[in-house]
């Protein structure tokens, strides 16, 4: 992930470039619903590893992700000796959530940029990134703690809300 947001791609049609940004944002907040839905599931799984867990393929189908590899991260994911949470693949689904995160305030960004906005007014949105950037652990080794989980999800949808109420 990048920590910059992207600029509007250059068009002949500007009117155009605006309502492409807005469509890919809210297909970004989808698969942002899921990923966070994922990383809750697994956890769930891992601390109560008898309990029926649902792949969520329902739910990555309609986000529009293809990669049904993410269909085994719930019910692979441990809990270990030292109370963290073993979630396969955490460390993609964390960089998968951070772009989706980004490419949500990309129409944002091209609004101000369009003149639609001021600088100011997307800054709030753009720290708000930042600083969950920087305070979402690393999952280098694919574990988590239960409260990182739960951490990430708050933040996260706290940020989405008000992107989306922009």
């Amino acid at each position: 992930m990048t920590n910059k947001l992207l600029k509007a791609p250059a068009t002949d049609e500007t009117g155009l470039v605006l309502p492409q940004l807005l469509n890919a944002g809210l297909a970004a907040n989808d698969r942002l619903k899921y990923y966070l839905t994922l990383l809750q599931v697994a956890g769930a799984n891992a601390q109560q590893p008898h309990q029926p867990v649902s792949n969520l393929c329902a739910e990555r189908e309609e986000s529009g992700i293809t990669d049904s590899a993410f269909d085994d991260i719930a019910s692979g994911s441990r809990l270990d000796a030292d109370g963290r949470i073993h979630i396969p693949r955490a460390q993609r689904v964390r960089d998968l959530l951070l772009d989706a995160l980004q490419q949500m305030l990309q129409p944002l960004q091209t609004a101000t940029d369009m003149g639609v906005g001021t600088p100011s007014a997307i800054e709030p949105y753009v720290s708000r990134l930042r600083a969950l950037t920087a305070g979402m652990p690393l999952c280098a080794d694919d574990r988590l703690r239960p409260d990182e989980i739960a951490s990430v999800t708050v933040s996260a949808t706290a940020l989405t809300t008000a992107c989306i109420s922009w």
